[in-house]
């Protein structure tokens, strides 16, 4: 199947192909929205969208670019909205490998208010985001656990791991999709494209220069990388490749200054980090999203998000499944 986006105006049409549709039909409401990259592939497919997240700069995004979000704390019980649909991409770090993998012991297990905000919602179909390490052996109870608490005899199950850069986005990014379908009916994500859209393609208008707000990496931090790499064994730089997709975007290597920082090497031999612009395209957020808070705020809300055009793939074939069925579109 040929992707939408081509290889030579993936900056160009990135712009109108996330345009969120002026004429909603349906609605999602987004739990741990954040800055609202997965509810945006939902407002371009014609969703009309409400969010809810803690963080309140992530809030102030979602309300300037998607729809209306809320500030709140999702560990109480909330007054939720009926919708359509209901996604959620609670925080990670309880399942990554890279965090202390305590579980559902961290404070920070989100499925508790997935669970019971599915139970009040009773969307049509809910899809949850997560690291496919949840699905591991040693964590597999818990997610075993989260569907039978939403009912396997309501919901037809399936779980998809999808590597964003297969839709259109210039990263590698491999998440678990854990879809719920009522009348069990099946979910089938369109094929991939068959073209990978590299780290030159999403940021080919800066990636040779320094933009007037690049921040440069200084002596002591080339110093601290070379030693970084050399204990890990890196066969490669882990400077940025334009000639391939980029590799995972995370909050510590976006925002925190790490060894494993996301940098671009120029021609000129210095190197430098990646702009708020540039982190968000490998993202495939358009330039017209607009991030708000502090510098630091904007690239944990970019590290955090699910890539919008990996959502519009999603979006797309649930959107098919509502306009199966005969119910009418429950309304935000």
């Amino acid at each position: 199947m040929k992707t939408e986006i081509s290889e030579i105006s993936w900056i160009d049409q990135l712009q109108h192909i996330l345009q969120p549709n002026p004429e909603p039909t349906h609605s999602v409401i987004d739990l741990f929205c954040g800055a609202g990259g997965f509810s945006l592939g939902f407002a371009a497919q014609g969703f009309r969208a409400y969010g809810i997240d803690r963080n309140a700069d992530a809030v102030s995004t979602f309300n300037a670019n998607v729809g209306d979000a809320k500030c709140m704390d999702l560990s109480c019980d909330v007054l939720l909205p009926m919708a359509d649909v209901l996604i959620a991409g609670p925080p990670c770090q309880p399942w990554s490998r890279a965090g202390k993998k305590k579980g559902a012991l961290d404070v920070r297990d989100g499925f508790p208010s997935i669970s019971y905000a599915i139970r009040v919602v009773k969307p049509t179909v809910f899809v949850v985001e997560n690291v496919p390490d949840i699905a591991l052996d040693h964590q597999r109870k818990h997610l075993d656990n989260f569907i039978s608490q939403v009912g396997k005899g309501t919901y037809k199950i399936n779980e998809i791991v999808m590597n964003a850069s297969n839709y259109g986005v210039p990263q590698n990014r491999r998440r678990i999709f854990i879809f719920g379908v009522r009348d069990a009916k099946q979910v089938q994500i369109s094929i991939p494209c068959s073209h990978h859209i590299s780290v030159r393609d999403a940021i080919a208008d800066t990636c040779y220069d320094a933009p007037e707000n690049a921040r440069f990496l200084t002596k002591k931090m080339d110093q601290y990388i070379a030693r970084y790499e050399k204990a890990s064994g890196c066969r490669l730089p882990r400077d940025l490749h334009l000639d391939r997709p980029a590799r995972t975007l995370t909050v510590r290597n976006l925002a925190g200054a790490t060894g494993d920082m996301m940098r671009l090497s120029l021609p000129c031999g210095r190197r430098r980090m990646l702009t708020v612009q540039e982190a968000a395209r490998l993202q495939s957020f358009p330039d017209w999203f607009h991030f708000t808070g502090s510098h630091q705020s904007q690239l944990t809300q970019i590290g955090n998000a699910v890539p919008p055009l990996l959502s519009l793939a999603i979006a797309r074939q649930v959107r098919q499944i509502l306009m199966s069925t005969t119910d009418t579109s429950k309304c935000i």
